[in-house]
């Protein structure tokens, strides 16, 4: 938790907040997605976190697949925005918030790996076989894909 959201949550208790967050549609070689296996409510979800203070959702993306799953994430591409009523969710220790979701995908460059604090492991999985469950707020990104396969954005050939 950020020490912004930890500062607020001493003041609200764990009252709904309305919070944005970044996360990854990463695919390897094979067109599989990368899941990690969360460790604060585990399910699987896409690597991704909170906005920080002043910090651009580009950026955020870029820090928060670095420190999720170790893979450094360049050229980041948003491919859409989730918010409303299904953005609501609660945590484990009974902290609610809405979450505005800012999906990107992009190019990555590493070995995933979880450290271990957020996440227990990395593993890509073929879209159609995904695991269960799925983090709550991953699922209508994961649905969306699943539904239209957006035609990603790939790299310029120069």
């Amino acid at each position: 938790m950020s020490d912004y959201i930890q500062y607020i949550r001493e003041m609200v208790g764990h009252e709904p907040l309305i919070l944005c967050a970044c996360g990854a549609l990463l695919f390897n070689a094979q067109d599989e997605v990368l899941l990690m296996l969360r460790t604060d409510n585990g399910c699987w979800g896409l690597p991704g976190g909170y906005m920080e203070m002043g910090e651009t959702p580009e950026a955020c993306i870029m820090r928060e697949v670095y420190e999720e799953v170790g893979v450094t994430f360049t050229n980041p591409t948003l491919l859409g925005a989730y918010a409303g009523e299904h953005s609501h969710y609660t945590y484990p220790n009974g902290d609610e918030c809405y979450i505005t979701v800012l999906c990107y995908t992009g190019q990555f460059s590493g070995t995933p790996k979880c450290d271990g604090k957020e996440g227990e492991r990395a593993v890509f999985f073929p879209i159609e076989q995904l695991p269960h469950p799925i983090n709550p707020p991953d699922q209508q990104v994961l649905r969306d894909y699943l539904r239209t396969k957006w035609a990603l954005p790939k790299p310029a050939p120069f």
